[in-house]
């Protein structure tokens, strides 16, 4: 099971909402996670809670997103893999018609 199929997007939103970066290490992005730690507490500090706040929402906006576009990703491959699958019988399937007519 890979990472986008487990991650749900809710989790990522809430645990980054929580504790900035938290999210993106759920999502399996380590240095996103890095860059939300590092720099909220850092707009906590200097700008007296106000900037504090608008990071907190932005992490927990971009884990959310981030989780979504990697399970809608997981999801265009499925199809994509199924598509190719089914092309592959089709095409196999011609090459044993061409073969018996030679």
């Amino acid at each position: 099971m890979s990472i986008a199929e487990t991650n749900k997007p809710g989790v990522a939103a809430v645990l980054s909402l929580i504790i900035p970066g938290v999210g993106q290490f759920y999502n399996g992005t380590f240095w996103r996670g890095i860059f939300w730690l590092i720099i909220t507490p850092g707009l906590w500090i200097g700008s007296g809670g106000l900037l504090g706040w608008i990071c907190h929402v932005i992490s927990a906006v971009t884990a959310y997103n981030h989780a979504k576009r990697s399970l809608n990703d997981a999801d265009n491959d499925e199809k994509l893999y199924s598509a190719n699958a089914e092309l592959m019988k089709r095409e196999e399937n011609f090459n044993i018609l061409k073969s018996g007519k030679d």
